[in-house]
């Protein structure tokens, strides 16, 4: 036979030579639908003259035509679990609360069922389960010692909170789980295993076929316990007839992908001989190929497809994510059949769908989140129906970057809020389609557009028909979200095409049964294929494995055979991964590929197994150096302005003129805005605002009169004052900033800035007595050098004075940072580790020397997080290990290196030039534009 025959074919020939081509009294049964068309196109040519047809059923479909049940939505079998358990713990949590938990427990249950488990024996309680000898003597030892581990473990830990509920719990299940099937029988219901179990409990009632009717069951693998009852039956009434497609290469050795097959053929046979299942023996040509990221395995498919004219190659995504990518990487001269259909996931409209839900979940009093409103009106979709509106808004949240803003900021007109906005959780559902409405109708789609859209719409009237017939209209946006989401995740909108011509493109599970002469796989990586291990379950490991459940082992197996099943008849193998790595540790290649590498040319010295590395050269990075010269004219203006003192310069700027000169061009003279940041409410610099602002606020009625002991108790003792500062202080900056917060957030915050004053002041009062003579002092001071003149603008937070000198206090509520190396280092933009604080209260003190000659000045930064651990408020130079009392010790070299620099950035002849120091480039808000 034929080695390369693929299997449908050498099936179909095995079948018309032993029964003929009359297929009037035949059935097949397959894993999937997709298989059907190649049946048809193999009977076809070998069948002279017209003929039947055999039916064809898909193992669920062949089920459900023995029985009369309907299955319900999932949403209301999860709901009758809901009720059975409130009934029998007791529990008071909300059926939203509870869904995922009985998303889980409905799957157990199912698993119950197909693998037929007996269920009493399953939930049995620790009392009863001592009696193995009576109650399981269906088990071997293996499985009664370790049911027995298990629940000597639990029991002797049954102090353990978790598992003392657990027990409780699990004794409830078998409750749960006789009430839900009574209920499902009385209304002629079933999930999908009750009614599989139901079925192979009476297979008797299914020996009324014809005589003459053949069943042939083609392409199986992983065998539950009541499909192997059902094909059991048939096999016993000699009307069944078994097709497994495997090779000798992983059947014949314990190999995970011949876990299921070995077992299968043992008990049914198999009707095609051994000698057509060595493939794997024959000459490949197998190619592995790293790409250095998930959309470079995309493009080298090109090269794939350029080189396979024929209709027996594949390209088969492992991460189906990758469709589009790879449809719009394919030459549109070559013919090729997409199977996957278009993952709904993966579109523009449930992206501006999903986008919406997540806007109204962000909602509170009244405001949403920013970063949503953005993203909202940046769709596509949107802006067609709404254009102007869109751009309006847009522009409004582009220079408004904290995280929420109310609708009333936005120019919003009426058809749009009523369209989007206008809604009540009620009947949120309700108003989810009015949206879609007006989008279809408003919106300029194609027509895959529309199909994308109208199967969301079919699925929410799904949901809003059973939510009403549950009595759950009024279920939270964020349960209807998770709903949707997963009901979604599996949909998508079939691709027109031909599926018996070109290249086939397809995902893992639409191979079965099929086979290719060459063939590319993308996404080998290790949790793509194999995926990661199965969702959670109710039923610990041990439990699984006693009583014979699918467990990883499986779970691995299944996908082992995949794999090594569809590369078997191929030729020519291309085995694609991606060696970028991320949090979920993807970049590490299959172990499938490993296993090739490394065990496969020993079984097979033909197999030709070499390795390609895809990496696009990159040309070496040669940046000249940009410079502005200051005879532009926003320079000469900038510069007159200084001159004149029209305007200012902070230390803050000219601490950055320091670091780079460019970027203080950027900022300050061209003023290109950053791009702004969504922040979440409050940052550090907010918390920093509310507490300047209650400090000035405290200390302002004893400004200009001595500060003792006595007076710091006073004002300490008076909580409520202090709390009513605090609320004060923080309302003026949301003011400010046009901020509103709800109150268990400003609660929070005045307890946080409450703890800061409580540290402030008991620092002060070991600094008593000293008199305050100034708070968020303002002081604008002119400097002239070589007739060039210049205004320094100071905000001080605090000055006082104490044993006749100035103290000059900047107040910081980061992290604790007084040291520096040098005063040098202050003005060497090449020191990326510079500390900005202490040049700013440098230029303070220098300042208020020049105001007060013959005073003492002390800098001092009073980080207030740290006062409480640490009396320290001194500048400390690590070159010369001291701390600077006065501003006297460093004056001698700051005062001619901050001159220096002065007069630098008035001189005409020195340009803007960008910094030295590369890693001031790292976060740099203009990188993009000097290109560093």
């Amino acid at each position: 036979m034929n080695t390369y025959k693929p299997f449908l074919e050498a099936c179909i020939e095995d079948i018309i030579a032993k029964h003929g081509s009359d297929f009037s009294q035949s059935i097949c049964i397959l894993p999937n639908k997709r298989p059907i068309i190649f049946i048809k196109k193999y009977i076809a040519e070998r069948s002279p003259n017209a003929c039947f047809l055999p039916k064809f059923y898909t193992i669920q479909d062949f089920f459900t035509s023995f029985s009369s049940r309907t299955i319900p939505h999932r949403l209301q079998l999860i709901h009758i679990v809901y009720i059975l358990y409130c009934k029998h713990t007791g529990s008071t949590e909300t059926f939203e609360e509870f869904y995922s938990w009985g998303d889980m427990l409905l799957n157990d249950f199912n698993e119950i069922d197909t693998y037929c488990i007996p269920y009493k024996d399953m939930f049995a309680n620790l009392s009863a389960i001592k009696e193995f000898s009576n109650t399981f003597d269906y088990l071997n030892e293996d499985q009664i010692e370790i049911i027995s581990r298990f629940w000597d473990t639990a029991g002797k830990n049954s102090n353990s909170t978790i598992q003392s509920k657990f027990i409780s719990i699990w004794q409830t299940l078998e409750k749960i789980y006789t009430e839900l099937n009574e209920i499902l029988d009385k209304n002629q219901y079933a999930y999908e295993g009750k009614m599989h179990r139901d079925i192979v409990n009476n297979l008797s009632s299914l020996a009324n076929f014809n005589d003459s009717t053949k069943l042939f069951f083609i392409g199986f693998n992983a065998l539950n316990t009541c499909e192997i009852q059902l094909f059991n039956f048939f096999k016993t009434n000699k009307k069944g007839y078994f097709y497994w497609d495997y090779d000798t290469y992983y059947a014949n050795q314990n190999h995970e992908a011949g876990y299921f097959i070995t077992k299968n053929i043992d008990i049914f046979g198999n009707e095609l001989p051994q000698d057509y299942f060595n493939s794997f023996s024959h000459k490949k040509q197998i190619t592995i190929v790293e790409a250095p990221n998930p959309i470079a395995q995309v493009k080298q498919c090109k090269s794939f497809i350029d080189s396979n004219n024929s209709d027996t190659g594949a390209i088969i995504l492992a991460d189906e994510q990758l469709l589009i990518p790879l449809i719009n990487s394919l030459p549109p001269s070559h013919p090729y059949n997409i199977s996957l259909g278009f993952p709904i996931p993966q579109t523009q409209a449930w992206s501006t769908f999903e986008t919406l839900l997540l806007l109204h979940k962000s909602s509170k009093n009244g405001s949403f989140n920013t970063k949503y409103l953005r993203s909202f009106f940046s769709q596509s979709t949107i802006q067609q129906c709404f254009e102007t509106t869109s751009k309006a808004c847009l522009e409004r949240l582009y220079t408004y970057n904290f995280s929420y803003i109310s609708l009333a900021s936005l120019p919003l007109d009426d058809t749009f809020k009523q369209v989007f906005f206008e809604y009540t959780e009620q009947e949120y559902t309700k108003f989810l389609t009015s949206c879609i409405s007006y989008i279809t109708t408003h919106g300029k789609l194609h027509t895959i557009d529309l199909s994308i859209w109208y199967a969301i719409y079919s699925e929410i009237e799904v949901l809003q028909s059973i939510l009403q017939k549950l009595a759950l209209s009024q279920s939270s946006i964020s349960f209807i979200h998770s709903i949707l989401s997963q009901s979604i995740v599996s949909k998508s909108v079939p691709i027109a095409g031909e599926p018996l011509q070109g290249i086939q493109i397809m995902g893992i599970l639409e191979t079965r049964l099929l086979d290719f002469e060459s063939l590319t796989i993308i996404s080998l990586n290790e949790n793509i294929l194999p995926k990661k291990s199965p969702g959670s379950s109710f039923i610990p490991y041990s439990l699984r494995v006693a009583f014979g459940m699918p467990t990883i082992k499986e779970h691995n197996s299944i996908f082992a055979y995949y794999f090594y099943r569809i590369i078997q008849r191929a030729q020519t193998i291309r085995l694609v991964y991606s060696a970028q790595s991320d949090d979920q540790g993807a970049g590490e290649k299959s172990r499938y590929i490993t296993q090739l590498l490394y065990q496969y040319p020993q079984h097979n010295p033909q197999a030709t197994i070499t390795t390609e590395h895809i990496a696009y050269p990159i040309a070496p990075h040669t940046n000249k150096e940009l410079l502005c010269t200051k005879e532009t004219k926003e320079c000469k203006e900038f510069l007159e302005r200084i001159q004149s003192g029209t305007q200012t310069i902070s230390p803050t700027s000219f601490y950055t003129y320091i670091q780079c000169p460019l970027r203080f061009y950027f900022s300050d003279i061209i003023k290109i805005k950053k791009p702004e940041d969504i922040k979440e409410l409050p940052d550090d610099r907010d918390y920093g605002n509310f507490f300047h602002n209650s400090m000035e606020a405290l200390y302002t009625p004893y400004a200009n009169t001595i500060i003792t002991e006595k007076t710091i108790d006073t004002i300490a003792s008076n909580a409520n004052y202090i709390e009513q500062i605090v609320l004060n202080g923080i309302q003026k900056e949301l003011e400010k900033q046009h901020i509103e917060l709800d109150s268990s957030k400003i609660q929070m915050q005045k307890h946080v800035i409450s703890k800061y004053i409580t540290n402030m002041l008991e620092f002060d009062r070991t600094q008593t007595p000293y008199t305050i003579t100034g708070l968020e002092e303002r002081i604008l001071y002119p400097f002239s050098f070589a007739s060039k003149n210049i205004t320094i603008k100071c905000i001080i937070d605090r000055i006082h004075t104490i044993n006749n000198t100035i103290a000059i206090i900047d107040y910081k509520t980061g992290s604790n940072k007084l040291e520096c190396k040098s005063i040098e280092e202050l003005f060497d933009g090449t020191k990326e580790n510079a500390n900005s604080a202490v040049f700013q209260i440098c230029v303070y003190a220098y300042i208020i020397s020049l105001l007060h000659p013959h005073t003492s000045i002390v800098p001092q930064l009073f980080f207030i997080r740290d006062l409480h651990k640490t009396s320290n408020t001194h500048i400390y130079l690590k070159n010369t290990k001291q701390s600077i009392h006065s501003f006297d010790e460093i004056k001698d070299t700051f005062i001619p290196l901050f001159e220096q620099k002065i007069q630098d950035l008035l001189s005409p002849d020195i340009p803007f030039s960008q910094t030295h120091d590369e890693k001031h480039c790292e976060h740099c808000d203009y990188k993009v534009f000097c290109k560093k």
